[in-house]
């Protein structure tokens, strides 16, 4: 089923403008990426970060270890340090294994390093910025810039402050923006149309969302459901002064599966897939 499901991602995305692609170096996400690369006559460069989220874990219900998630609820839900969008990484099931925060670095600023080459920056929290919303200054976890291991600490619901390669500057003021979303956007430079993609894996798809929006990757693992082929579009919108945030617009998408009668996997939950 994975080359008929792959055909007909190609079919779907032939007509995309894509300035770049990505992918991950594991067999199973190029073989996915080929046939639309082909139809794109474009090559993907290849990052080892993009491999699926590889630290594994033991599981608190079965004793075995495996993946970081495919948990039960009462052991991912019951702890409200699990849902820590900044600190979830030292929650009791995940504190033991240090390679599982390693990684999430390590995704996080591969992603951003990405973002970086189209002008986007991430905000850097200083500490009087995280002290004014949670009062308390002197602490690691809410400064933003080093635990006690002297590691920087990614600020996941930081955003981004964006600065276009080219030098131009948009006006960004109030007065010169969208406010709200009752008419189509109209583009505002070039940068609006250009278009990435990235081929990889729902484990390490699920730690880049759950960066780019601000919320633990505990709940995307748990809680979102992409299966095999499934299209994930995140949109930057740039706001007040040139900053910018992510926002989905569309989580595993399997339309093109549909359209080519190609069964949606049911490897992506424990539940029945919908197929309509």
């Amino acid at each position: 089923n994975g080359k008929k499901e792959a055909a007909a991602l190609a079919k779907r995305a032939k007509n995309w403008k894509v300035d770049r692609a990505f992918v991950s170096p594991l067999g199973r996400a190029k073989e996915t990426a080929a046939p639309t690369l082909a139809e794109w006559g474009m090559e993907a460069r290849e990052y080892d970060w993009l491999r699926e989220f590889k630290p594994r874990m033991t599981d608190p219900t079965t004793g075995e270890v495996h993946a970081s998630w495919d948990l039960m609820p009462q052991d991912f839900a019951s702890d409200p340090m699990n849902y820590d969008k900044d600190f979830w990484w030292d929650a009791p099931m995940y504190r033991e294994r240090s390679e599982v925060r390693e990684e999430w670095e390590r995704v996080c600023k591969g992603i951003d390093g990405i973002l970086e080459e189209y002008g986007y920056y991430r905000h850097e929290v200083s500490g009087d910025e995280a002290g004014s919303s949670s009062g308390d200054k002197s602490s690691s976890r809410d400064s933003g810039e080093a635990d006690k291991a002297g590691r920087h600490v990614l600020r996941a619901g930081a955003y981004y402050d964006f600065r276009d390669p080219s030098g131009h500057v948009n006006p960004a003021e109030v007065s010169d923006l969208m406010l709200h979303g009752t008419s189509e956007y109209q583009v505002r430079d070039d940068d609006d149309e250009k278009t990435i993609v990235i081929f990889c894996h729902f484990g390490v798809t699920s730690v880049m969302l759950a960066h780019l929006i601000g919320v633990s990757p505990v709940v995307m693992w748990h809680q979102t459901c992409i299966p095999p082929t499934g299209i994930t579009v995140l949109n930057a919108e740039k706001r007040l002064h040139n900053t910018a945030c992510f926002r989905i617009q569309s989580l595993g998408d399997t339309a093109h599966l549909y359209a080519e009668g190609v069964h949606v996997s049911g490897y992506a939950a424990f539940g029945k897939v919908f197929q309509g």
